[in-house]
């Protein structure tokens, strides 16, 4: 009868007496086991063995381990997880054993004639075998206790996706090695003759209501927070540890490594809420999948997935009083936008949810974003959004100083380059991936100095590494300035000084562009253009006021580091290469221009006028007939990072381009392929810092009529101060 039927016994082969099983039971490993290749083998294993039985009879018992299987997966993955995970069941164990000393002595896992381990050709997992059954009896009602007990630590970890996904829960491939001491006792066992019971009553754990626990941080002192003086929204230097994996798509995601910035609080702004533990979202679920059991099942393609991520997301805005709704309603979401392989919709979701509890966003978007890149729904439109997604979200996690994340956004990028086959955008992701392996050594030094600045705040040695990181890796002056200024090198402490003292008269402006240049002149060839950078920074404010020789000494001296910034120290975070110059640089009256291999049916003029708003069906936008290649050639070349326009938006169509850089014009590199999918009104790209006079833009498709609109065209250095 289906009342009696035990998934877990049948399938897993683990007995009522080892129920509810812990991470390791459950995927049938060594307890406390730290090799990641064993535990990845062995949850794939179970994964593959479980999913047999997804469109049987017993979908939703195979959905459900499938969830728990995956959990157990995520948590022994992860170094932060398994390490708190391991604690605490080492700490239920050891109370158990003291209170049960018969288990020491029934169960001799020291003595080899007794046990010993066996691989099974279907899971890779361990099982302990009884080689010679002996006539010793064993205590299984204390056994039960304990695996009962155990089980319960588990119940607050991670929920996956739904069983119709094809699971992505069986996407995540993570190898990362566990530091995890590996015990070599197991206490489950599993007997080739079952004993008969004993004459004394089975034990009576009493259910426990655990909250939902947020996994200690390692026992590993955390590493010191860095405040900066001078610039209160500078960000606290984070320290991942070495061996990091990224959340799995839509897992339940762990707190925020980070706490709030203390700095004046804002009174207003509540605390956001710890994610619900799961006995919450098992009951919320529950519900949510009986009222949307019809939209549920009927959703199998990409279309029909994003059209029921919206209804869920608007039914939880609508459900924020209830916690655990709000939250599952969230998570079911984003599981439907992965499983279509929604890019945009999975990351509004997880921002979303960010927005609403506590969880580590940053890490939850590298593993959907891995995700989808495995979806067998992956197609092109998918592979170009989760390109860009990952390559804008790297230099965000570069930006932290968190290259272990960098390197999973690359990981993500890289998946989908394999797929496009395009040679340019790989080699893109090549040449970051190595310019992030490149910083991450060299922020070992840096984290060093922070250490020392935890406890001397005016180490002179600390700040002046820390300044020189932040100024000539990262090109952050407003981070690093006030850290050189109180560095032990002197001549660069002094023009710090006056650096941070932002004169505004022309004679005080060049006067310190000189001593940048001094300084120039006097570093390796591999600083020596930062430098100049910082140097060309208080030239370009002052020329305009200058007059005569002062002016006529500047201008030569920025059209001399032009060609040197062009190509700078390749170890810098975010290298400046080109020109440097605020705000918006496409302008006409800067002297930028626009060719194209079609007539112009509307004057080019359009696109650097830096008016976006007044314009309409005669006039204030520039258009050709597509396909046709704009080529727009800037004053100068700059050191851009941005680039954004305005698509013809007066209507509703859409439209479908791709966007080229090039230094000198003759070699175009990609900054974005969006040949796929609906694009409307504002456009921003965002790439690492590259020297950029040309921009070729391929204007592809309109669906309204034959005419490429676009308003307005810009081009920064930085990122703009407002969003469009």
């Amino acid at each position: 009868m289906d009342i009696e039927f035990d998934p877990y016994r049948k399938w897993l082969g683990i007995p009522k007496s080892d129920q509810p099983a812990h991470h390791y039971r459950l995927l049938g490993i060594e307890l406390f086991e730290a090799d990641g290749d064993v535990i990845s083998n062995a949850a794939d294993g179970r994964m593959v063995q479980v999913k047999s039985y997804q469109s049987g009879k017993y979908a939703a018992e195979s959905q459900r381990i499938l969830n728990e299987i995956a959990t157990a997966k995520i948590c022994l993955l992860d170094r932060q997880k398994k390490v708190a995970y391991d604690q605490q069941l080492q700490q239920r164990l050891a109370q158990r054993a003291a209170a049960a000393v018969p288990i020491a002595e029934a169960v001799r896992v020291e003595d080899p004639a007794e046990f010993d381990f066996a691989v099974t050709a279907t899971s890779t997992t361990r099982r302990i075998a009884a080689k010679t059954p002996k006539k010793k009896s064993h205590p299984w009602p204390i056994y039960a206790a304990v695996a009962g007990l155990v089980a319960l630590l588990g119940t607050g970890a991670f929920l996956l996706l739904p069983g119709d996904a094809k699971s992505v829960a069986d996407t995540s491939t993570l190898s990362s090695k566990s530091s995890a001491a590996a015990l070599s006792s197991p206490t489950e066992t599993t007997p080739a003759v079952k004993p008969e019971p004993k004459p004394q009553p089975k034990p009576i754990i009493p259910p426990l209501k655990l909250e939902p626990v947020v996994p200690k941080p390692p026992v590993k002192p955390p590493k010191p927070k860095l405040e900066l003086e001078g610039n209160p929204k500078s960000e606290e230097i984070k320290v991942k540890p070495e061996d990091k994996s990224p959340q799995v798509a839509m897992a339940e995601p762990v707190a925020e490594p980070k706490a709030e910035p203390k700095a004046e609080p804002k009174a207003d702004k509540p605390k956001r809420p710890a994610v619900p533990d799961k006995t919450s979202q098992q009951e919320a679920e529950a519900k949510v999948r009986e009222i949307y059991k019809e939209e549920l099942t009927a959703a199998k393609s990409g279309e029909a997935r994003a059209a029921l991520s919206k209804k869920l997301i608007e039914q939880a805005a609508a459900s924020k009083d209830d916690a655990a709704a709000h939250y599952v309603l969230l998570r079911m979401a984003g599981e439907q936008a992965v499983i279509g392989g929604d890019v945009a919709l999975a990351m509004e979701v997880i921002d979303q949810m960010q927005a609403a509890f506590q969880i580590d966003a940053m890490s939850m978007k590298a593993g959907v974003l891995g995700a989808i890149m495995r979806q067998p729904s992956a197609d092109k439109t998918t592979n170009g959004a989760a390109y860009e997604m990952a390559m804008k979200l790297a230099d965000e996690a570069i930006s932290r100083d968190d290259f272990e994340l960098a390197a999973s956004f690359m990981k993500a990028a890289s998946a989908a380059g394999r797929k496009s086959h395009d040679i340019e955008q790989n080699r893109t992701i090549a040449a970051k991936t190595r310019e992030i392996d490149r910083l991450k050594g060299k922020f070992a030094n840096v984290q060093k100095a922070l250490d020392a600045l935890a406890g001397d705040d005016l180490d002179g040695a600390a700040n002046r590494v820390i300044g020189e990181w932040y100024c000539f890796a990262k090109g952050d002056w407003d981070k690093g300035l006030p850290k050189l200024a109180k560095g032990d090198r002197a001549d660069l402490a002094d023009v710090a000084k006056r650096d941070l003292a932002k004169p505004t008269a022309p004679k005080e402006q060049a006067a310190v562009g000189d001593s940048w240049w001094s300084l120039a002149e006097k570093e390796s060839p591999a600083l020596k253009p930062t430098f100049e950078a910082r140097a060309r920074h208080w030239y370009e404010e002052a020329v305009p006021q200058l007059a005569g020789l002062e002016k006529a000494r500047a201008e030569k001296r920025l059209e001399q580091a032009a060609p040197q910034a062009a190509t700078p120290e390749p170890a810098a975070a975010v290298s400046r290469r080109g020109a440097v110059k605020k705000g918006n640089v496409a302008l006409a009256v800067n002297g930028t221009t626009a060719t194209s291999n079609k007539p112009w049916l509307a004057p080019p003029t359009y696109l650097f006028d830096g008016d976006s708003t007044h314009y309409d069906g005669g006039k204030g936008f520039t258009s050709t007939l597509w396909p046709a290649d704009w080529i727009i050639t800037l004053d100068k070349a700059y050191s851009l990072q941005t680039i954004r326009f305005k698509l013809w938006d007066l209507d509703n169509r859409a439209f479908r381009y791709r966007l080229w850089t090039s230094s000198d014009g003759k070699k175009f590199v990609p900054a974005v392929d969006r040949s796929q999918g609906d694009w409307k009104s504002w456009q921003e790209i965002k790439f690492p810092a590259r020297a950029v006079k040309y921009v070729k833009l391929e204007c592809l498709h309109c669906n309204g009529n034959n005419d490429f609109g676009v308003i307005e065209f810009e081009a920064y250095c930085s990122a703009p101060s407002t969003a469009k």
